[in-house]
């Protein structure tokens, strides 16, 4: 049995979780849509790995898509949990 403080504490982590805010959206990037800039989304993806980390914050999950990326990327500190997917790795 649950008491009802926290059956509402459940309820409203459930209820975070189902509308999609407590959901890290991935982010994606392909050359193909160079110059870009892009805005992340898989119908209009990032032109750069970096301008997808630039939006990132830890926990998100970015997909690469195959190309050729000349850049170097800088990953800040804190993002614990970020993965960068390229093209048939994942």
């Amino acid at each position: 049995m649950v008491k009802n403080g926290k059956w509402l504490v459940l309820m409203g982590l459930v209820l975070l979780v189902s509308s999609g805010l407590g959901y890290a959206q991935p982010w994606y990037v392909d050359d193909d849509n160079c110059p870009g800039p892009g805005t992340g989304t898989a119908a209009d993806p990032f032109c750069t790995i970096q301008a997808a980390v630039n939006f990132a914050v830890a926990g998100h999950v970015i997909n690469v898509a195959g190309g050729t990326y000349t850049e170097n990327v800088t990953v800040p500190q804190g993002m614990n949990g970020l993965q960068i997917l390229g093209s048939g790795l994942n």
